[in-house]
């Protein structure tokens, strides 16, 4: 088993959008999740699975299709499920998710607790081209769990 962590985003930054939920990396490939291959999202308790759609597969299970798409960049293929259908599995917008997948299967389930998700960005020296992981972490949130201003990290 394999396992990526994402979140349950919004459409835009307009009062009326939707939540989203983007699955995206070269890991998808490699478990089936090629462009232009439909998957089947079922919502569940807490979460979703993503399979990947076959015909002769029940289609009385529900749920909606997605098509899996190629990206620009290098990033792999990816697909996306959007709509107020998210509020039925239990999830909202800026809920913690972890995926677990196997081959044509993903389970997408809402983490609990306070987490929160970090991105690892790209920080490159202009002067010799040299890029390093960079993780900025800021916010009210961390007064809550006692990191002040000017408090240091060992």
């Amino acid at each position: 088993m394999n396992y990526h962590l994402l979140s349950v985003q919004r459409t835009g930054i307009s009062a009326n959008s939707y939540p989203k939920i983007q699955l995206a990396g070269t890991w998808l490939t490699e478990m089936g999740f090629v462009a232009g291959s439909l998957v089947q999202a079922l919502p569940e308790p807490n979460g979703f699975v993503f399979k990947l759609f076959n015909e002769n597969a029940v289609k009385e299970q529900g749920g909606s299709l997605i098509k899996v798409f190629e990206s620009d960049g290098d990033e792999g293929t990816f697909f996306v499920t959007t709509g107020k259908y998210i509020y039925s599995s239990g999830l909202k917008m800026g809920d913690a998710l972890v995926a677990k997948y196997e081959y044509g299967c993903i389970r997408v389930r809402k983490v609990s607790g306070n987490v929160r998700l970090i991105p690892v960005a790209k920080l490159t020296n202009t002067n010799t081209g040299e890029s390093k992981p960079y993780v900025l972490l800021s916010g009210a949130w961390l007064n809550a769990i006692a990191f002040t201003p000017d408090t240091g990290l060992m």
